[in-house]
This record gives C-alpha cells, structure tokens and sequence, in this order.
C-alpha cells in the first residue's frame, strides 16, 4: 500500500544478486547448466523441509546424495508450485501395478477404466486459488470437477459439508485425487483446520496438499507458526518466497514430505538433458529450462535469518492490526470483518458505509439492496484513489456465511500490508484519503442505486 502497486520493497541485497542471476545465466534443469545452483537448490530445499516437517537429520543425510530422492522444486511461482502437485496427486492416485502402467502412460480414460471409477476431483474450500481450476482443466479432470466447500463465519472449510461431500462422492465412484487446504487464503487470510483436515485426509486415503503460498512462511515466525497446526501432515506444501519470504518475482516453492513421491509419479528422462541417473532437477520438474532463482531464497534465509524474517512477518501483522484498529477510531465503518479469531490477521477487509448507512450498529440487518450500494461505494472509491489519489488499496468480493443478507458477495477493500517500509503515517494517510474520497461520494449517493 501507499504506492500504485501491490508488492513489496525488497532487501538490498537482492539488487546486486539480481545483476549476478542475469550474469551467470545458470539454467538449474541440469547439473551440466548449473551445478552450483542445483546443489543450492537441494541444500534450501531441505532447509525448508526441516522448518515443516521437522525429520531427524540423518534422513536428510541419506536423501541429500540419493539421485532418485527430491524434495520438491523452485518454481515461477504458486501456481506452477500447485499445478506440480496436482499432478504428482494425479498420477499417485492412479498408480502402476502388475497389469496396468499407471495413468501417466494409459491416460486418464484407462485409468478410471481399470480402477473402476466414473470420474476424478479436486476439493477443497470455496476459496481456493483459481490455479486449482488452471490445474482441472490442465489435468484433464474440467472445471465440474472441482468440488468447493462452503466456509463458516471465520471463512475456514466446514469439514461437516466437506465430509458429505466426500461421501457423496465416494457413493457415485468418483475418485477425489486431492484435498486441498490453505494456510491464509488470498482474500481474507484465514487459514483452514489443517489438522482436521489432515485427519479427514488420510481416513479418505486422499493425498493433503496445503496452498501455503501466503501463509506458509510464517513457519519462521516463533510468535504465530502456532496457527500453522497440522501443516506437518500434508503431502505437500506450496509456498511463494516472493510474497512474505521478500525476493524478486519469480520465486514459488513445492515441497513434497515424501522425498520418493516426485520420482515416482512424474518423471522424466531425455537422453541428451536430465538423464535417468543423473543428479538434475529437471527430471521432477513441470517447468524445463529454470533460472537460478534459488539464489534469492537462499539469500533471504542465510542473510535476513530465520530471526530476521520472524521479526518482518511479525511487522507486518503489526501494522495490519494497527490499520484495523485506525480504521475504527475513524468510524469508517462499525461493522466489518478486519480481524478473524485464529487467522494470521495479514489481510483486513472492509468496506467504506454512508453516513446512513453507517448509522447501523449491525450490518446483518443491511437489506439486499443496501449492500449493493455499500459495493458500489466501495468500487467507485477504491478507483477513484487508485486513479486521483496517492494511495492504494486493492479490492475483491466476498460471500459471508456470517450476514444472511450478504450472500451473493459483497464488495470490500484487501489490505495486505508486506511492506516492512511503511510508517503508522503511511497507514493513516490512505484511510484519510479514502475518508476524503468518500465525502466525495457521499455528495453524490443518489447515483449509487438507480
């Protein structure tokens, strides 16, 4: 916030790292390209497995010199991160046996075929990330067959609907491959049951994968990993270092809790590149040619430090809980949803009322068509500051289980403060601004609903 763009400042120490990536120009699909890098890359990997899974360290000395032995990958980001573990999930629900080659050569038809299923599906919450939908179409499952589970008032998955659902569709032989959690959704920074989902998981014999490509890192924070429970059970984990763990672009990571599961479920071999014993990390990658991104993940955790990111994530929850409670000094609004009970409290989301319409001590009494002005109002005026104004903050629509009067969705502001930069002034000047916006539009509020 408090520039026209929705990402953060980053260390300086990754301007001179960004010259030396360009430079060098390391291709990490094999050794022969970048071997360097590419025992980088193993070394961080692990590093990241131990802060998940916490294994003892002679597991990780065997797996470390084992060529068929991967922990996951770099990648360019979450979505190529979920898309490789949508399709490792694919591929180990439908695996090889004695008469049958596995889903990865027979395709999807024979597959169902000899398991005798009708169909395949992802589920998890209805706010999962659009590249699970990238990954059904991808995959070869559709769009139908994403499956979303309603959330509560806290906007974490019902595990009671998702338990239905699981035997709804256990019932017409369709085949769930994956059960997706997150760790912070997008929007509103919840973060779902993990253990119980984990536990649902296994009793379903479903593969766990946990989208913590926000939340995740917070795994280094001493104060809140607390709140990452049951992260430790997934199958798999994505995470974006370019979001909370401050390098450039283009810094995704998929982490597998089995180091054999990669290997086995999706690779592949070429004769001049990525070879059958060789050491590259192409063999168990979606993406072919990779720079050498690693280099600023490395960084990060080497240079900053487990207790250096600790104390900016812990920043920034900060700041995002010193916004949500300006934002009620000022009365913007009396009834939103800044803060849930549990969640790491990165996002705030709320909405700019009327003076009328802020007269309401509860805003479950709003009627249908007084939630449309308040998306109105807060559309217009989130693209008036983006346009006119100096400050900004980004936009979405959500449903709420928690107002029976919200359902269809209701437009509100995202705040996600990552920027280790900004002030308390920072913070006060844009709600100021969006109060100056908003007198601006109180003036105008009989166009709002025609």
């Amino acid at each position: 916030m408090y520039c026209h763009g929705n990402t953060s400042a980053l260390p300086f120490f990754q301007r001179p790292l960004s010259k030396l990536v360009t430079s060098l120009n390391q291709n990490v699909v094999k050794i022969e390209t970048s071997s360097t890098m590419t025992f980088l890359e193993k070394e961080v990997l692990i590093k990241l497995h131990k802060l998940f899974f916490n294994e003892i360290n002679a597991f990780y000395e065997k797996c470390i010199t084992n060529n068929n032995k991967t922990f996951g990958c770099i990648t360019s980001g979450g979505t190529v991160a979920n898309l490789t573990a949508m399709w490792v999930a694919r591929n180990n629900a439908f695996p090889k046996t004695e008469d049958f080659e596995g889903i990865e050569k027979e395709g999807v038809i024979s597959a169902l075929k000899y398991y005798e299923y009708n169909d395949m599906a992802i589920v998890g919450s209805e706010l999962m990330h659009y590249s699970f939908r990238k990954a059904a179409d991808i995959l070869g499952l559709g769009l139908n067959n994403i499956y979303s589970i309603p959330t509560d008032s806290e906007y974490k998955m019902r595990t009671d609907l998702l338990i239905k659902k699981l035997e709804e569709l256990k019932l017409k032989r369709i085949k769930v491959i994956a059960l997706i959690g997150i760790a912070c959704t997008t929007e509103v920074g919840s973060i779902d049951n993990l253990e119980v989902l984990a536990e649902i998981a296994k009793k379903y014999n479903i593969f766990f994968h946990v989208d913590g490509a926000w939340g995740g890192s917070f795994i280094i924070s001493d104060k809140y990993k607390y709140l990452l429970k049951g992260i430790e059970k997934a199958d798999s984990i994505t995470i974006d270092g370019h979001k909370l763990l401050y390098t450039p672009m283009g810094c995704g990571v998929i982490l597998f809790k089995s180091p054999y599961i990669a290997s086995k479920t999706i690779k592949k071999v070429a004769s001049y590149i990525i070879r059958e014993n060789s050491m590259d990390h192409g063999k168990t990658t979606l993406e072919g040619s990779r720079p050498a991104n690693i280099l600023y993940l490395h960084a990060s955790l080497t240079l900053l430090g487990q207790h250096g990111l600790s104390t900016l994530l812990d920043m920034a929850i900060y700041n995002t809980k010193y916004m949500a409670s300006l934002k009620c000094n000022y009365k913007i609004d009396k009834q939103s949803d800044p803060i849930f009970k549990d969640n790491l409290n990165k996002n705030i989301n709320y909405y700019n009322l009327s003076n009328e319409n802020n007269s309401k001590l509860n805003n479950s009494l709003y009627s249908k068509e007084e939630n449309q002005i308040i998306s109105y109002f807060t559309n217009e005026l989130q693209f008036r500051q983006k346009k006119y104004g100096k400050g900004f903050v980004s936009k979405t629509t959500i449903k709420s289980a928690k107002y029976s009067n919200c359902k269809d969705g209701i437009s509100v502001f995202r705040v996600v403060i990552a920027n280790p930069l900004v002030t308390k002034e920072n913070i006060k000047f844009v709600i100021e601004e969006q109060i100056k916006f908003g007198l601006d539009l109180e003036k105008e509020k009989s166009n709002f609903i025609n």
